[in-house]
């Protein structure tokens, strides 16, 4: 992105635009230079003529000539400056290019923008020179990636623009979620004394007060992940409590659709595509704290697999010491954290709380001395004093290629969400061996599993030899499953 304050020249100005715009004079089509040159100040559209009285005629007559004065004032000061000029009123200025900049943003710093093309945008502004408009207009490039131009602007047309933004619609923000209040919880959970309780809630319930029942029961009952499944011959749903899935309500099958539209609608998937995976993501609104809920949508043979994990942040708010080690492991863990590099991964199946033991793990070592990063896919959990990235696949910025970038960030502490490949597997290693402590992942049913994976890695013996701080370890008895 570059923002760019042409030459005052106007022949360099017009070759300047024209390179820009690719505009070909012989074809007829108007460049952004045709169309600002167009509107001069002496060209400016006025009230059409009709009978009026001496003294109006000599009032109009008046404001025409001082605000030729103004605009010519704003044009010298743009020559002195060596920045481009502009008169505004009655330029046709661009819808999407006001909504570039909110209408506050625009009254504080005294500036506009007033044409967007897509590769170009232009903006106008009282006082070019000020270093906050040059910031605004660096960043509005990096944001709309676009080519910036900076222009001298009179008083009179700041005030016409900004005028413009009362004419935008008013859209209201959209906010994904669901909103149970207190009142809604306590009636649902007297209706919920156990488990078992809740298909007959959800067999009765309509369809907003489903999604209201499934969130509800998974906060009582301490659930973490929400299974709803289109079968053959109805809908089921499932809740994983304590690792383990449960089934608790088969529904009708003709209720499938609006359900799954229910679901993707506030998780913000596309509802009419249904022969590919989508991830979305959604918060429940309660007086206890916002909780997020991770989406995720799997085209079947009879519909679609839903599965909504929750992400609470109670769950991770577990002290490392009450993570529920052996006290064997417990003690040769907590002398591993001491060290300043190795590797530590926690290993296990899902639900033995691998992700609430890395999360205790950081916050162990989270210190105001200590740079941390992590990698993760997603990022279930905010950490305050963590530098946290997540994963694109789609924009190529993966596991290992993001380990890559992270260790020339000059971090301390590494955590890989997860560790999924040779690849990442082999920078995690090197990241380990050069003064790093990293910790991560792997998905296995049990440590000695691990372990066998780790040995197929490239370098594995040389690491065995020179890395004594490795430590592999699950959870024995986890207190919140992740």
């Amino acid at each position: 992105m570059n923002v760019c304050v042409p030459d005052a020249s106007r022949a360099n100005f017009n070759v300047y635009e024209q390179r820009v715009t690719g505009s070909d004079p012989m074809s007829g089509i108007p460049s952004i230079e045709d169309l600002l040159t167009s509107s001069k100040p002496e060209e400016v559209v006025h009230k059409a003529e009709t009978e009026k009285t001496a003294p109006e005629k000599f009032q109009e007559r008046i404001s025409e000539i001082q605000l030729k004065e103004r605009e010519e004032e704003a044009q010298t000061k743009a020559g002195a400056g060596g920045t481009p000029y502009v008169a505004l009123r009655g330029f046709a200025v661009s819808p999407e290019a006001l909504e570039l900049i909110p209408k506050e943003t625009a009254e504080s710093l005294h500036v506009v923008p007033f044409l967007f093309t897509g590769p170009e945008l232009r903006i106008g502004s009282t006082d070019p020179a000020n270093t906050d408009v040059r910031e605004l207009a660096f960043q509005l490039g990096e944001r709309a990636k676009t080519h910036v131009g900076i222009y001298q602007i009179s008083e009179d047309s700041l005030a016409y623009v900004l005028h413009l933004y009362e004419a935008l619609p008013k859209i209201a923000k959209i906010i994904k979620g669901v909103r149970i209040s207190e009142k809604e919880i306590a009636e649902y959970q007297t209706k919920m004394p156990h488990l078992e309780s809740v298909g007959a809630l959800l067999v009765s319930a309509n369809t907003t007060d489903v999604m209201a029942v499934m969130i509800a029961a998974a906060l009582q009952f301490g659930s973490s992940d929400i299974h709803v499944e289109a079968e053959e011959a109805g809908i089921k749903v499932r809740f994983r409590v304590d690792g383990v899935l449960q089934e608790i309500a088969q529904l009708p099958k003709e209720s499938w659709k609006k359900i799954i539209a229910r679901v993707k609608l506030i998780s913000g998937l596309k509802i009419n595509v249904t022969n590919r995976p989508q991830d979305g993501r959604f918060t429940i609104f309660i007086k206890e704290g916002n909780t997020d809920v991770r989406v995720s949508s799997l085209p079947t043979n009879w519909g679609e697999s839903v599965v909504m994990r929750i992400l609470k942040p109670s769950s991770i708010n577990v002290d490392f010491e009450s993570l529920g080690f052996r006290e064997k492991s417990f003690a040769k863990l907590a002398k591993e954290l001491e060290k300043p590099h190795g590797m530590i991964l926690t290993t296990g199946p899902t639900g033995s709380g691998k992700t609430t033991t890395l999360y205790s793990m950081l916050r162990k070592l989270n210190k105001p001395g200590v740079k941390i990063i992590t990698l993760e896919d997603p990022i279930e959990y905010k950490l305050e004093g963590v530098n946290q990235s997540q994963v694109d696949a789609e924009k190529k910025y993966t596991f290992a290629g993001g380990l890559r970038s992270i260790l020339r960030q000059d971090p301390d502490i590494v955590m890989v969400g997860e560790i999924r490949d040779l690849e990442t597997a082999d920078t995690a290693v090197n990241a380990a061996l050069t003064g790093h402590l990293l910790l991560s992942t792997v998905h296995t049913n049990d440590a000695a599993v691990s372990r066998h994976e780790e040995s197929s890695a490239r370098h594995s013996r040389k690491i065995g030899r020179t890395n004594p701080r490795r430590h592999s370890a699950r959870v024995s008895r986890p207190r919140s499953r992740v």
